[in-house]
């Protein structure tokens, strides 16, 4: 199979580092569309692998027609660079987010068919080993009925994470293309969006929510939210709650807790690297690493499979859809709560500029116990 990389620089490098680190040994990396190879961090073992680099797409396509391409460019790149690939003979396999438009999202399901080409979502926790495990435990009633869901991300950022992009935490760029970016959008999309996958009907598929209620903020001077408060109902009955900040004093990585009728689901990243199940009785079931290297490559590898035999990817655009609705909702019916400047600290640390909200990691650690969200937090009409 031939795999082409459009992308090198930014999270591109996570993929030429699944080749690198022979985290997908029977797959080889034959072409790199880059303009700018000179500054990804992978530009010297690209260049000693051999590996051709062209600057366009079309100039790739004068040569080779892969069979795969990967894109993990800029937000505005994805839908033309998507429909030109599947329109010249590729299946494609796209970052997330795929397109912060849902009419786009739509387009692209509608090309992927009429070209028969497959689409793929880089959502790595849908095509992981542990949450596949855990859906398909789900699916046949090994937990019981799925209750409560919940996650919890404090992701300090310093100011340049901000004032040195022309995208993040805004609606469009300096060009004017629509990015949508925020927290919920881009930053901890893996964690909401996975609630909605594991409760999804089918192993591709993910459930649309019957009920959203948000509270938006921001601490850093953005367009849009820095911090989320999200709690909703799915079709199922079970309740979720997502809870996700740029802005709060302390760091902590992802954890979880979902709510079964006979068994609670733990994960913490930041003291154990396993998702595992306590059952009422006692017993536990470990799941797998979802954060680990070799978890976090299988969307490559589960893409090749699901195009060698002509299966479903397991997070395509269908998956993503109420992920993509919940965020575009939320942003158009929330009002986003500025954190007044009395409440904010400025602080340095290794050598760069934090800004946080005093006692925002309280309150989210607070609501994410009780699983509950803060007063004022407003409803949305789905």
């Amino acid at each position: 199979m031939k795999i082409a990389l459009v992308g090198a620089g930014g999270y591109g490098g996570a993929y030429t580092h699944f080749f690198q680190a022979g985290l997908v040994p029977d797959l080889k990396l034959d072409a790199v569309v880059e303009p700018y190879i000179e500054k990804a961090a992978s530009a010297d073992w690209i260049a000693a692998q051999q590996i051709p680099v062209y600057p366009t797409l079309e100039a790739l396509y004068e040569v080779l027609c892969p069979d795969l391409v990967i894109i993990s460019t800029p937000i505005p790149l994805h839908v033309p660079q998507a429909v030109f690939c599947m329109e010249h003979g590729s299946h494609v396999l796209c970052e997330k987010p795929l397109t912060p438009s849902y009419e786009d999202a739509l387009l692209l399901k509608q090309v992927a068919e009429r070209t028969g080409k497959k689409l793929g979502v880089g959502f790595q926790w849908s095509f992981s080993d542990t949450m596949q495990f855990l859906k398909a435990d789900m699916a046949q009633g090994v937990l019981g009925r799925p209750l409560f869901f919940k996650t919890h991300i404090s992701w300090v950022r310093p100011e340049t994470y901000y004032s040195e992009s022309n995208w993040k935490g805004r609606i469009r760029n300096d060009a004017g293309d629509l990015v949508c970016d925020s927290i919920l959008t881009n930053a901890t999309a893996h964690y909401l969006h996975n609630i909605f996958f594991l409760n999804g009907d089918k192993p591709e598929t993910s459930a649309m929510p019957t009920e959203l209620k948000g509270f938006l903020g921001r601490v850093y001077p953005i367009e849009t939210f820095d911090t989320c408060f999200v709690e909703g109902a799915l079709p199922n009955g079970c309740r979720f709650l997502h809870i996700a900040s740029h802005g709060a004093e302390t760091n902590s990585e992802p954890k979880l807790e979902y709510a079964f009728e006979n068994a609670t689901v733990y994960f913490d990243s930041n003291t154990d690297p396993t998702l595992y199940a306590v059952f009422k009785d006692g017993q536990r079931k470990d799941y797998g690493q979802p954060l680990s290297e070799r978890e976090v490559s299988q969307k490559l590898s589960r893409m090749v499979e699901a195009i060698n035999n002509d299966t479903l990817p397991c997070c395509g655009v269908d998956t993503i859809l109420p992920h993509l609705v919940a965020c575009k909702k939320l942003l158009e019916q929330v009002p986003i709560h500025t954190y007044p400047e009395e409440d904010l600290c400025l602080q340095l640390r290794n050598g760069s500029w934090f800004t946080y909200a005093r006692g925002l990691y309280e309150e989210m650690d607070r609501h994410y116990q009780a699983g509950t969200i803060p007063e004022g937090a407003v409803t949305v009409q789905l």
